[in-house]
């Protein structure tokens, strides 16, 4: 699987609602002991990454992640940009992942890193 389609999949994950899809979309795009690692989390595993996922829905229904540049790519290493948006369409959060590949191209670790955040009140 080349690196856009495993981007590709890690973003759907983080939208998809159905619990059954979101776990094969993470199993597609994250190696079995792949770590994802922001300033609010640390998780481990597929079942990790899928709960920290079922919970931010929880706490914030309706919004959407999606990648908002290029993906960068050398060696195992990997770049995008991203942003979260409100179920209006108006940018939540913004921020950067740095990840870095499994030797079967799927994601061992991400590590996402917060840029500009909107205030609560000025995105509902």
């Amino acid at each position: 699987m080349d690196v856009n389609t495993v981007i590709d999949r890690y973003f759907a994950a983080w939208n998809e609602t159905d619990t059954t899809r979101r776990l094969a979309l993470i199993a597609e795009a994250w190696s079995p002991r792949g770590r994802y690692v922001d300033p609010l989390c640390d998780v481990s595993g597929h079942d990790g990454f899928d709960a920290m996922v079922s919970g931010l829905q929880a706490q914030y229904p309706g919004y959407a992640v999606r990648r908002t540049s290029a993906i960068e790519q050398h060696h195992d290493q990997v770049r995008f940009e991203w942003e979260i948006v409100t179920p209006a369409g108006e940018t939540y959060l913004t921020g950067v992942d740095y990840a870095e590949l499994a030797d079967d191209g799927r994601l061992a670790s991400v590590s996402g890193f917060f840029g500009i955040a909107v205030p609560a009140e000025e995105a509902a």
